[in-house]
């Protein structure tokens, strides 16, 4: 098979996928019908800005290692991997992805891999930063589900900060650490291309921060869509928490997960988990009207720049 039929096959594949996809999340689509045009227009337009902003993040990332991308493949590449994340499970967007730059730019994959790893634990650093911040800010400090969440949150933050101090130490006892030691050399390559680049990480964790403000302003702005009058800095905690669990993401686009975490968090807040969850399911909508448009389009860009 040439490799125009292959790009074809690709193509047709990824269509017929979207398609089925949808198909099997009709209640997704259905809650839309809750909100009035403008406040979809609205959701609509932040979708894209954090699609673009997802990008900025990830053409930084590899300017790391020295492959400077031109905009149809860190935007392409962006959105093309937040739509297969909604297809396969454990994030298998990234994945893609990483198979993308190898075939274009015979850019090792576990280059890739480290570097996605770093990235992780910076996402679970930053999140957990914010969740405290507004969790300060925002709910009485002493009451009991407020404890809880700053004991969740604070648990979590030093964790990260206790795998970045341990994690150089183990590598340098890799030899007593047979199966861990694939991982521990990923980890330290992508920590080595980090600290080559002083300001990398704050840059990353800047993005990092924004993206999550923006993602806690649209599930915000699901909630008062629907009427419910809510505080914003109680959207946040739940968003951070949310964030949380993109790092482990096990179903594909964090189905059911995101849901769940949605009107557990909000449940703790005081807030109604019915409203909640209704909530992200608006949430979620706008996300795949814009993810799929634009990851479609960018499929069919990036199928044609492959290699023979």
């Amino acid at each position: 098979m040439n490799i125009k039929k292959i790009r074809y096959s690709i193509g047709i594949l990824l269509i017929g996928i979207t398609i089925w996809f949808l198909s099997t999340q009709p209640e997704v689509l259905i809650s839309l019908r809750q909100i009035a045009w403008y406040d979809l227009l609205g959701l609509i337009l932040l979708s894209m800005l954090i699609i673009l902003i997802l990008g900025v993040q990830f053409k930084y990332l590899i300017l790391i290692f020295g492959l400077n991308l031109p905009l149809r493949e860190w935007l392409g590449l962006t959105a093309v991997n937040t739509m297969c994340n909604y297809y396969l499970p454990a994030r298998g967007g990234l994945i893609v992805r990483g198979a993308y730059l190898k075939r274009q730019y015979n850019f090792p994959f576990s280059r890739y891999t480290s570097l996605v790893i770093v990235s992780q634990l910076l996402m679970l650093g930053v999140a957990a930063t914010l969740g405290i911040i507004f969790i300060v800010n925002s709910l009485d400090i002493f009451a009991k589900n407020t404890l809880s969440l700053l004991g969740l949150f604070s648990s979590v933050l030093i964790i990260t900060l206790f795998l970045y101090i341990i994690m150089p130490i183990l590598a340098k006892q890799s030899a007593r650490f047979d199966k861990l030691k694939p991982f521990l050399q990923q980890f330290m390559e992508g920590l080595e291309s980090w600290r080559q680049y002083r300001f990398a990480p704050v840059y990353f964790s800047l993005l990092m921060a924004i993206l999550i403000l923006l993602w806690g302003l649209r599930l915000y702005l699901c909630f008062t869509a629907l009427g419910e009058p809510v505080n914003f800095g109680q959207i946040m905690i739940i968003q951070t928490f949310i964030s949380l669990s993109f790092v482990i993401s096990i179903t594909p686009g964090n189905l059911g997960i995101k849901e769940g975490i949605t009107a557990f968090s909000a449940n703790l807040l005081g807030i109604s988990p019915t409203t909640a969850l209704l909530a992200s399911l608006i949430d979620r909508a706008a996300a795949l009207l814009v993810v799929f448009s634009i990851g479609l389009v960018f499929s069919h860009i990036l199928i044609r720049e492959l290699k023979s």
